[in-house]
């Protein structure tokens, strides 16, 4: 089964939130989907921060 994820949950995992991070290691990388539309708010996000170098991946 596959899941698309949106920003919130990325975001939690970013943080490192428990709950988020354990129930996305526990699914395979081929069943994590990710929007266009996800990918530019966290873009978005990165330039408007105070630490757009640091938070780069």
């Amino acid at each position: 089964m596959a899941f698309l994820l949106d920003t919130n949950i990325l975001v939690a995992a970013i943080k490192g939130h428990p709950a988020v991070v354990e129930a996305l290691r526990s699914l395979a990388p081929s069943d994590l989907l990710l929007s266009s539309v996800v990918l530019g708010e966290l873009e978005t996000g990165v330039i408007k921060s105070a630490w757009p170098v640091h938070l780069r991946l």
